[in-house]
């Protein structure tokens, strides 16, 4: 008797844990849905971005180069809009070299520059993006770290 005692608490036992694991495995997948994908990650565009800058209207020519030096990371939502700016990434730091080149001593050094700056490189990413993929995935660009030698 004492045997058939055991065997029935492993039978019960056994089935207790085989229907929590049935109740459980639902919501485990719910975590994995879409909405759960889209939190807010960050793209650290690896290796700094480094350009010359224009000598501004009106400063005297001192013979030495002024140049920036900044990291970038992209703010995305999910982990299809990272892939897809891991995928363009070539192209996405052209555009931030290509932008950062374009600007002058006097625009750099100015709160306002650097905004406009941003704004800049951020809407040509973006542009770059939904020609590509048909969303522009990313949401904001920052700049880790900003430093301008005149």
């Amino acid at each position: 008797m004492q045997k058939s005692g055991v065997g029935l608490r492993v039978r019960v036992w056994m089935t207790l844990v085989a229907s929590t694991l049935f109740i459980a495995w639902p919501a485990a997948a719910e975590d994995e849905s879409p909405s759960a994908d889209l939190a807010v990650q960050y793209v650290d565009l690896d290796g700094a971005f480094i350009a010359n800058l224009g000598r501004s209207e009106g400063r005297p020519d001192t013979g030495h180069l002024a140049y920036v030096k900044t990291d970038v990371a992209l703010q995305v939502r999910g982990s299809a809009a990272h892939a897809a700016v891991r995928a363009h990434l070539p192209a996405v730091r052209n555009i931030i070299v290509l932008a950062l080149s374009r600007q002058d001593q006097a625009t750099i050094n100015s709160a306002a520059g650097r905004e406009a700056l941003k704004a800049e490189a951020l809407s040509e990413i973006q542009a770059l993006l939904s020609a590509e993929e048909g969303s522009p995935h990313v949401e904001d660009l920052l700049f880790t770290n900003f430093i301008v030698q005149l």
